[in-house]
């Protein structure tokens, strides 16, 4: 009698069985220097080991669409910082731009790694525009003070002719 096979809820994806620890991938220089890409990718480097290099540098690419958010969202608070206190105290600005860029990288950090492509279509939509919206939370805090400075001189000049006028 055969019985209806039921979906499980364990990975999409299963390592196939006749894989020994010691068939994996050679580990090369690039892989060591890619780990921290992988990682925010929200990968395994015992997992990755098995798959081809060119999986594993689709994975590093992953990885670095959060590092990039995260580095943008760092230098946004640092130039907000900077445009929104005359002498701010560098230290506490090293902080707190390490502080919201730590949210930032999480934030997307997790959204990657819960990703799976076999799930309703709804919950990928409400991941994927998550995604936007914590791209755009990133964007404008990097243009308004970017703003800010730019046309700082322009601002001045119009208020001190209002003023005087």
């Amino acid at each position: 009698m055969n019985l209806p096979s039921v979906p499980s809820r364990t990975m999409h994806w299963q390592p196939n069985e006749s894989h020994h620890p010691h068939d994996a991938e050679p580990t090369s220089r690039w892989d060591r220097w890619m780990r921290p890409l992988y990682w925010l990718a929200g990968a395994r480097w015992e997992t990755l080991r098995f798959c081809p290099p060119t999986e594993r540098e689709r994975v590093a690419v992953i990885g670095s669409t959060v590092l990039i958010p995260t580095v943008m969202s760092f230098l946004g608070m640092i130039f907000y910082a900077k445009s929104r206190f005359a002498e701010p105290p560098w230290l506490a600005v090293l902080g707190i731009a390490l502080a919201w860029a730590f949210v930032i990288m999480n934030t997307d950090r997790i959204l990657l790694a819960t990703y799976r492509p076999f799930q309703a279509w709804w919950r990928k939509l409400l991941q994927v525009s998550f995604r936007f919206a914590l791209a755009g939370v990133v964007s404008v805090a990097i243009a308004f003070p970017f703003c800010l400075d730019q046309y700082r001189p322009a601002i001045t000049h119009r208020y001190q002719t209002e003023f005087q006028g």
